[in-house]
């Protein structure tokens, strides 16, 4: 268990500093864009699995879970129109783009 936590968050260390940092804005955001889509499908199936096997204490965790998060990832897809209305911020490479807010100025 500590292994995978170790490599996880070496993993998403060099995905924040490095990785994110040398792809375009837009791409990089509609990677973690796909990276909360697969959280979201792991806590379905964990509900299904949990569900098969009389664990309600999981499955009311999972609903709970995803009653949270599936707004705020429709939220989070909806703001890839920023990039329509911005195009030059969205082929900047992450290293020359400051954080900004996703709202229109």
């Amino acid at each position: 268990m500590f292994a995978g936590r170790t490599v996880g968050h070496v993993f998403s260390t060099l995905r924040h500093f490095l990785f994110d940092r040398l792809i375009d804005t837009e791409r990089s955001y509609r990677g973690t864009l796909l990276g909360f889509h697969h959280g979201i499908a792991c806590a379905r199936l964990l509900r299904e699995v949990a569900d098969r096997v009389g664990d309600d204490h999981m499955v009311s965790f999972c609903d709970d879970m995803l009653a949270d998060r599936v707004p705020l990832l429709e939220a989070a897809e909806q703001q890839v129109a920023y990039f329509a209305r911005r195009p030059q911020k969205a082929i900047k490479s992450g290293l020359s783009v400051a954080f900004e807010p996703l709202t229109e100025q």
